[in-house]
């Protein structure tokens, strides 16, 4: 009896186990989207304004050497964290004070990059990237990194002193790939904004929906958190109740 009851409770164990296993593994919410839920509780999340950008940042791509995609990748990357208007264009443009210019291009000459900052344009000989014929992945990561520097040093963010920042002097390919990341130092960050202030090219906001609501432009709502603040706000009388003024009784 003791061995038949042993063997069903191996049985039941292993079953078990199979059961466990088999089970659809719990999906985990990454940081984003849980400070996303959290703000769309809050305020009904962040939405950008229309019309609200001035002016542009144009990379203009008529090199051959690296594959659109990665461009894509990189000014991505800048446009989400400054919330200036990229574009990319395959044909040249004039720059300007509301139009600033990084030509990407394949030239013969030795230089990597060319900055003229009073005419709003940088130029990136993206050749030389590959003059030692490197892997693609190394090829990516160089190009990747040079389109920041170029956009940060037109966009005023002069040379920074922090040890292996990305805007450090760069005096090789291999100093160009001993870089340890892509973010910008605070210097390199609080120097583009101030001395974009100071041209056309102004960034998009982005606001909580609430505010838009009450600022009046915000769209119609798209979930239940919204569509609460929306219905709170929209029930709010248009004009201010108006209370007469108590008037003082007459003395007989």
């Amino acid at each position: 009896m003791k061995t038949l009851i042993v063997i069903a409770l191996a049985a039941l164990s292993v079953t078990t186990l199979a059961a466990e296993e088999t089970k659809e593994p719990t999906t985990k919410k990454t940081n984003k989207e849980i400070m996303d839920h959290i703000s769309m509780k809050r305020y009904g999340g962040k939405i950008r304004q229309p019309n609200s950008e001035r002016g542009e940042i144009v990379f203009v791509n008529s090199q051959k050497t690296v594959e659109a995609s990665v461009l894509a990748k990189a000014i991505d990357k800048i446009e989400r964290q400054f919330k200036y208007i990229v574009k990319v264009s395959d044909k040249d443009v004039d720059a300007s004070a509301s139009r600033l210019v990084v030509r990407l291009e394949d030239l013969d000459r030795k230089e990597r990059v060319l900055l003229a900052p009073e005419s709003y344009w940088v130029s990136v000989n993206v050749k030389s990237l590959a003059a030692d014929n490197p892997p693609k992945a190394i090829l990516a990561d160089r190009f990747e990194k040079e389109v920041r520097r170029a956009f940060a040093f037109v966009c005023g963010g002069t040379c920074g002193t922090e040890p292996g920042g990305i805007c450090r002097m760069v005096d090789s390919l291999s100093d160009l790939d001993a870089i340890p990341g892509l973010d910008f130092a605070l210097d390199i960050e609080a120097r583009i904004v101030n001395n974009m202030n100071e041209t056309e090219v102004k960034p998009y906001r982005i606001a909580k929906y609430s505010e838009a609501v009450q600022e009046g432009w915000a769209p119609a709502p798209t979930n239940e958190f919204q569509k609460a603040i929306w219905d709170k706000v929209h029930a709010m009388p248009a004009e201010p109740l108006k209370i007469k003024p108590e008037t003082k009784k007459q003395e007989k």
